[in-house]
């Protein structure tokens, strides 16, 4: 059995839900007498309404925290610490939390003295946010609920908004919900029982065995493995993310147990994952339970809507690919995922916009840079300091009109060069930018003019 992280631990994490050296440094009277940051606050800052760290000082932003926290201390009785945080996040989908909220919270008042349901809205004008407090006051008063407003999100990205949570639940457990789910008791109580047998040391995949009905995006994961592990943000924006976080978490904490419902098919019985378990020498310890009395989706998918779609399956294919990348150390294991990777890079430029691609890969405004490119000079893609320099020195040796677009891990590397302009990506690895970098630009070179088109990688 993994061992859960010490609360220190936790709090040395990137992104913790307190930050206790700021909050110390803030305030002059958080370390007197016998108190220590984290008790101060829960005894005292938070009543006075004082932040949480340097990037949460106006505690407007979440009214609950402090009830939160207070549920969290280690020596409050078991009964009352929140063991459970189911996490929704939202932008434009004031109709879904319509249909299901009000209902997850009646089906799950038993068990409110063990249970948040928070909620992250990414909006800029309020709706959903006062919709929320006004209807559910009650569920806020206490922390219940907790609402969360960020500022939206340029475009929807599943990882990004999934790992919003970080900073801010107080149960041992993350548990995601997307706003068209229902949680029924029944569940929670199953997930309380593991949890009151076993601590946070398992993942639940909540699959029901039916694609399209909400349940294959949902799991439940030990809140310091999410914290550590949690969703990859350089995916692409939807698919695979959560059964990235199954299959990541289970590789770096291979003690966790898998749990899974008794169906035909479970996260792990795809060919792909298989020959990917095989590889990285990964033998999951699993648990099969029946499934308790659950709901299917306010708004469900037809069951092959991956399959129909070829930008939908090219993405999942994609990702899917980054997934066994990042966790296989063996290159004659890595070299399948990377041919494949380059493949599905090169048929997703082929059907999709490509302004839209290159901004949703090197960031807003990118594309609009290429228009400072000269007309008639030879173009290079680098995607090393050593490529860039050596294509500077080759082009300059011929007297040829040139430009090197280089792609760096960090946009400063190359940017004191002449004729060099770098992009650092957004989303995607190395692979996957590469390929995006030099193929849209190549499928640019007529329209705007340029030379040739060569990659130097």
């Amino acid at each position: 059995m993994s061992k859960e992280p010490s609360l220190s631990d936790l709090l040395q994490h990137a992104n913790p839900m307190f930050d206790a050296h700021w909050y110390a440094n803030r305030y002059a009277d958080a370390t007197s007498g016998d108190f220590d940051a984290e008790s101060h606050f829960l005894t005292v800052g938070h009543r006075l309404g004082r932040g949480t760290g340097a990037f949460r000082q106006d505690r407007s932003l979440d009214a609950g925290l402090g009830r939160a926290l207070a549920r969290r201390q280690p020596d409050a009785p078991a009964s009352h610490r929140i063991a459970l945080s189911y996490c929704i996040p939202v932008m434009d989908r004031l109709g879904d939390l319509q249909l299901t909220l009000a209902e997850n919270l009646s089906a799950n008042m038993a068990y409110r003295d063990r249970v948040e349901f928070v909620v992250i809205v990414f909006e800029d004008q309020p709706e959903i946010v006062p919709w929320l407090l006004q209807n559910h006051a009650d569920a806020a008063a206490d922390g219940y609920l907790r609402v969360i407003a960020l500022p939206r999100m340029p475009q929807w990205h599943f990882g990004k908004a999934k790992n919003s949570f970080r900073p801010f639940i107080a149960g041992q457990l993350y548990s995601s919900l997307d706003a068209d789910n229902f949680v029924t008791g029944d569940e929670t109580r199953l997930l309380l029982d593991i949890f009151d047998a076993e601590g946070a040391s398992f993942i639940f995949h909540h699959f029901s065995g039916t694609w399209g009905d909400g349940s294959s995006g949902r799991v439940t994961m030990p809140a310091w493995s999410y914290r550590r592990v949690g969703y990859d943000e350089r995916f692409l924006p939807r698919q695979f993310d959560e059964v990235d976080a199954i299959l990541s978490g289970l590789a770096k904490y291979p003690g966790l147990t898998l749990y899974h419902y008794e169906t035909a098919e479970m996260v792990l019985d795809t060919d792909n994952i298989g020959a990917f378990l095989r590889g990285a020498k990964l033998v999951p310890r699993t648990q099969m339970l029946p499934m308790p009395v659950r709901r299917a989706a306010a708004n469900p998918k037809p069951e092959n809507y991956v399959i129909d779609s070829p930008a939908v399956s090219t993405m999942q294919s994609i990702n899917e690919a980054m997934c066994f990348l990042k966790n296989l150390d063996q290159p004659a294991e890595r070299e399948r995922w990377q041919q494949r990777l380059k493949q599905d890079t090169e048929r997703i430029v082929a059907m999709t916009d490509h302004r839209s691609l290159f901004e949703l890969t090197f960031g807003s405004g990118a594309w609009d840079r290429l228009d400072g490119l000269e007309k008639g000079a030879d173009i290079i893609v680098t995607a090393s300091d050593h490529a860039c320099r050596f294509a500077m020195a080759e082009a300059q040796a011929s007297g040829a009109r040139f430009a090197v677009l280089h792609l760096a891990q960090l946009p400063a590397v190359a940017s004191d060069l002449p004729n060099v302009m770098t992009f650092s990506s957004a989303i995607g690895n190395e692979i996957f930018s590469e390929i995006v970098l030099y193929q849209c630009v190549k499928s640019e070179s007529l329209i705007r003019n340029f030379g040739s088109v060569t990659w130097n990688c």
